[in-house]
């Protein structure tokens, strides 16, 4: 009586093989594959780059932030600059801040910008500005033949006299308030949990069509499966073929989102804020670090998703799978 040899185990290379050529057969199948992937690591990887990229630019948004605070402080005391007659004395080099709200107030187009020591006579407005300040006494004279006369100062400390007329003093810098203060937390605690739930919704997306594609991959192949489980194929075999394909999916779509993601954050931020700004600070190894983890992230993604329908591939009588209509 002969024995039953031992089904022969076919190494990794074979599974890899047949693997790739399936891939080439069911093209189009994998390419949507792929897109579903890429476009899942694509939203994750947009959200870590412009987190990098505010970061670089931090400082120029808190530069932004208070030309718009003392612009808005002007604009409340002072009203519409196109309706004032401005004057502007320069005590002092200016701070990056004041040159921009210097520029903001001329965009505005106001009536009339004056400048010089005798600036303010005659002025309604007088806007003292720069790393100085007003002498003793030079107050009264810039504000000579002047009445009701606003003086606005960018810094503290930069008016050394009383105003004794009928000026009102409005400070352009301030400090933040409690309740400005507690805004901003909690501003910043809801950006960090809408930043958390998208890219969790990224991720359950991403698992969701992996595994989805998977499935219907497994649906479409049972006659392939059953064929193959007849000529001797292990079911470890089987299960080797749909995790590798699995895992050639995540790569190739991991890493076309990944580009794709940081390419578009790279794109967005540099027309908010100017390509020269955004590229300069910049930090490539945080960047590529987000890039990597991205890509990790989609392939054991992929291979976590492939895992049901790879069991359930190994898992299938020969003789039910030849038997599907599908």
């Amino acid at each position: 009586m002969s024995s039953i040899p031992t089904q022969v185990k076919l190494p990794f290379t074979v599974a890899f093989k047949v693997v790739l050529q399936g891939i080439k057969v069911r093209f189009g199948r994998s390419i949507v594959t792929v897109m579903g992937v890429a476009l899942g690591i694509a939203f994750l990887m947009s959200i870590l780059a412009g987190q990098v990229i505010k970061a670089g630019v931090s400082g120029e948004q808190a530069l932004r932030n208070e030309t718009t605070r003392m612009f808005n402080f002007f604009v409340a005391e002072a009203g519409l600059p196109k309706s004032i007659v401005l004057a502007v004395v320069e005590v002092g080099p200016l701070s990056p801040v004041e040159e921009r709200l210097m520029d903001r107030i001329i965009k505005a187009e106001p009536k009339e910008i004056r400048k010089g020591t005798t600036a303010g006579q005659g002025a309604p407005a007088l806007l003292v500005i720069g790393d100085g300040h007003v002498e003793e006494g030079a107050l009264s004279v810039l504000m000579q033949d002047s009445r009701h006369q606003l003086v606005f100062c960018s810094r503290k400390d930069q008016v050394v006299a009383p105003v004794a007329l009928s000026a009102k003093l409005t400070l352009l810098s301030r400090d933040l308030r409690a309740d400005e203060q507690e805004k901003l937390a909690a501003d910043a605690i809801k950006a960090r949990f809408r930043n958390i739930w998208i890219v969790v919704i990224a991720l359950f997306v991403t698992v969701i069509g992996i595994t989805n594609s998977m499935l219907m991959a497994v649906t479409e192949r049972f006659r392939e499966i059953g064929t193959m489980k007849c000529l001797g194929a292990l079911s470890l075999f089987v299960r080797h073929m749909f995790l590798i394909e699995s895992s050639l999916v995540g790569l190739v779509g991991s890493v076309a989102g990944a580009v794709l993601g940081a390419l578009f954050s790279i794109v967005a931020y540099a027309f908010t804020y100017g390509v020269q700004l955004v590229f300069e600070s910049l930090d490539p190894l945080r960047l590529l670090l987000a890039l990597v983890l991205c890509v990790v992230v989609g392939i054991v993604l992929a291979i976590v998703a492939a895992l049901y329908p790879a069991r359930f591939a190994s898992r299938m009588l020969p003789a039910h799978a030849l038997r599907s209509e599908i």
